[in-house]
């Protein structure tokens, strides 16, 4: 038998929903039916001769399949294989394999498997299992006020350096972990100036050697006294 060939010519959807309407499908039946019983058969649709702009919705319950250029407008609803480049406005629902760069601005529910590089700013509920390096600011020379929140802050001059510390920010500074050690081998001291806990006790004197240590953490707009390393409470007033 000789090769047979079927052109078929689909009409645009008249309804609102612009689905596949009964008069195309049955066109497929047709050209389907015409194709039956040869040797070999081609089932054709010709390709326009430019870039056609679809104004309609594609629908397709087996998927897509090649490369998709240009801007998605709309929910995609199954798993995608293969590299998305660009921005995704809205929600992600499902599993994602492989790397993304970029910005993330939004609620992340599941687990992350790999490295996190990048600033974090919202809370991490559940497990962390790795490294988490806490900021590290400059280390302070001079005698003055210290503006850090979180993190180590090294104290470190030839003399004892004297410094001050602000109350924390109530709800906004909650559970921010501050460290301030010694980077020199001075008595250097520390005026918590809303008293520690809120308490009478508000001077912290580290003991003169390197590595002595004030951990505080924040809590409804005080700091709290952490264990610490060679640091002895007082009150200055």
């Amino acid at each position: 038998m000789s090769k047979k060939t079927t052109v078929v010519s689909l009409e645009l959807p008249d309804f609102g929903e612009n689905l596949v309407e009964a008069k195309n499908l049955q066109k497929l039946d047709d050209a389907i039916a015409a194709l039956q019983g040869t040797a070999q058969g081609t089932f054709l649709v010709t390709t326009p001769a430019a870039d056609q702009t679809v104004v309609h919705k594609i629908i397709s319950v087996e998927g897509f399949e090649g490369p998709l250029a240009g801007a998605v407008t709309g929910n995609v609803t199954g798993n995608v294989t293969g590299n998305l480049t660009g921005a995704v406005t809205g929600n992600v629902t499902g599993n994602v394999t492989g790397n993304l760069t970029g910005a993330v601005t939004g609620n992340v529910t599941g687990n992350v498997t790999g490295n996190l590089t990048g600033a974090v700013t919202g809370n991490v509920t559940g497990n962390v299992k790795g490294i988490i390096q806490e900021p590290v600011a400059s280390d302070v020379v001079a005698s003055g006020a210290i503006t850090a929140k979180q993190g180590l802050v090294g104290l470190g001059s030839s003399g004892a350096l004297a410094v001050s510390l602000a109350d924390p920010t109530s709800v906004t500074d909650d559970g921010k972990i501050l460290r301030l050690m010694a980077t020199t081998a001075q008595p250097h001291v520390i005026t918590v100036t809303g008293g520690i806990g809120g308490g009478s006790n508000d001077t912290a004197t580290l003991g003169g050697s390197i590595g002595d240590m004030l951990i505080l953490e924040a809590k409804g707009g005080k700091w709290f006294l952490l264990p610490s390393i060679n640091a002895t409470l007082s009150n200055s007033k």
